[in-house]
């Protein structure tokens, strides 16, 4: 799994650890939090992502929807947070 941070930037963990499994299933459980009818639990159910990568996809695909100012800052908390544990 690679995740692509900007044009200039790519990152691969080293492992995946309890931790964030368990970050993978809190992000899952929370998608469905807000579903109110039974048709949107099986939506919400049907577009979650399988793998950590088509979840870390999905999540930068959010992040680039979002105004240019919050995207940018979103992506330099990332590139600290990788810098951080790549170190």
């Amino acid at each position: 799994m690679y995740v692509i941070v900007s044009p200039h930037v790519t990152w691969r963990p080293r492992y995946l650890t309890a931790q964030a499994r368990f970050l993978l299933v809190e992000l899952h459980l929370n998608a469905l939090r807000g579903c109110v009818s039974l048709k949107a639990v099986r939506q919400a159910i049907e577009n979650t992502p399988m793998t950590l990568d088509d979840t870390n996809d999905q999540t930068l695909e959010r992040i680039a929807l979002q105004a240019p100012q919050y995207a940018a800052l979103a992506l330099k908390v990332l590139m600290l947070l990788i810098h951080e544990l790549d170190a």
